[in-house]
């Protein structure tokens, strides 16, 4: 079982297991670098490599559950009295009534910046000037597991009804970002990978979402390489096959 904590430690007979149904939110992970652990978790796939799984999400003022969220895992369903279905059924729907918002990433930025202390002055000439493409930050408004958006089709159309078509890159387990399609090129494409790559080393696991950069066309979130591999990938790809050609010299 996945459990997070920063004060409290308590004990499974601690919770009131029947409260805590409307406390089941959705979160998404990798599929790919999870399968062991999906063996064990109701969950969904969702795209390719994705996949959304329900957890227990701390509220406001309860005195058990303050500083901790918990996976639920298949363990956790005779306590909680549920199927793997259920469970996910009552998360998606328990999602749905999360806000969500909708930021170009300048203003998600500066709002950053201003929380920390920095000088508002500095901060707004820092950000001044054009940004090519657009990107926005799309998350939940409790900011937790914000990248759960992605199962949200409520969050998905709206950011679509704005932008139009989009790219997503997986910036995290707590946000994604979002690029209009139409400012990409095809040829843009592996270079955008290679970055979502290098930003995530240095993502911790446990926010750590995905290294594949997505699409959503209205209608259905896909990956947007099918047939080209990033940078990174025909390097790797090449190097392989030059170290091969030397051991066969």
């Amino acid at each position: 079982m996945e459990m997070t904590t920063s004060r409290t430690q308590f004990g499974l007979s601690d919770v009131d297991w029947d409260t805590q149904r409307d406390k089941i939110f959705l979160s998404v992970i990798d599929a790919n670098k999870n399968g062991e652990l999906l063996r064990t978790v109701p969950h969904e796939d969702i795209a390719d490599g994705l996949a959304i799984v329900a957890r227990i999400m701390p509220s406001p003022g309860d005195d058990t559950l303050t500083t901790t969220t918990m996976m639920v895992t298949d363990r956790l369903l005779g306590l909680l009295k549920l199927t793997g279905a259920e469970v996910l059924d009552i998360a998606h729907k328990n999602q749905e009534s999360v806000g969500y918002e909708i930021k170009p990433i300048r203003e998600a930025v500066l709002d950053l910046m201003l929380a920390t202390g920095v000088d508002k002055e500095y901060a707004h000439s820092i950000l001044d000037g054009p940004q090519d493409p657009p990107m926005y930050v799309v998350t939940t408004t409790h900011l937790t597991d914000g990248a759960s958006v992605l199962a949200m089709d409520s969050a998905l159309d709206a950011v679509h009804k704005e932008i139009g078509d989009f790219l997503v890159l997986p910036s995290s387990r707590h946000e994604i970002i979002a690029i209009p399609s139409e400012c990409v090129t095809e040829e843009d494409l592996p270079k955008i990978t290679d970055i979502v790559h290098l930003v995530n080393q240095d993502i911790n696991s446990w926010d750590y979402l995905s290294d594949t950069v997505y699409k959503y066309d209205g209608k259905t979130l896909s990956v947007a390489m099918e047939k080209e591999r990033s940078i990174t990938e025909e390097k790797m790809i090449t190097e392989d096959k030059t170290m091969s050609h030397h051991r066969i010299m």
